[in-house]
């Protein structure tokens, strides 16, 4: 079973273990009506089950999907305390296959919600002084 076949688009569980495969219910009324018009519009106030709705770790089918490679050079203490967030990040989601290249792409988007830090690393660093 593929990640897409357990978050299939064209049926899903109705929580009592059975399958619902969202076939209309056609049943008829004295006026002729179908009664299916209330059955759609109620389904169509439910999100529907998509790829796209799903964060993307559980929609991607390889940790690649969807990233562009991205070359960094770091120096040996970067590298040493990468390393060891990615094993911190492995415990702590356990359960899910994390990969390196996830690590580092948080890592990555955490800074950049948090650019004062890094220009304040920077300035630590030498930059800034001329």
């Amino acid at each position: 079973m593929g990640k897409n076949d357990r978050y299939s688009i064209e049926s899903a569980d109705d929580g009592l273990g059975e399958r619902n495969t969202e076939s209309e219910d056609t049943t008829t009324d004295r006026t002729g009506d179908s009664a299916s018009q209330t059955h759609d519009a109620e389904q169509d106030n439910k999100p529907s089950l998509t790829p796209d709705n799903l964060p993307y770790a559980l929609r991607r089918n390889s940790p690649s999907d969807d990233r562009e490679q991205l070359s960094v050079k770091v120096r040996d203490d970067v590298r040493w305390s990468i390393e060891d967030f990615e094993q911190e990040a492995k415990r702590e989601f356990k359960n899910d296959a994390v990969y390196d290249i996830d690590v580092r792409e948080y890592l990555i988007k955490a800074g950049l919600k948090n650019t004062d830090d890094a220009f304040k690393a920077m300035r630590e660093d030498g930059f800034g002084i001329k």
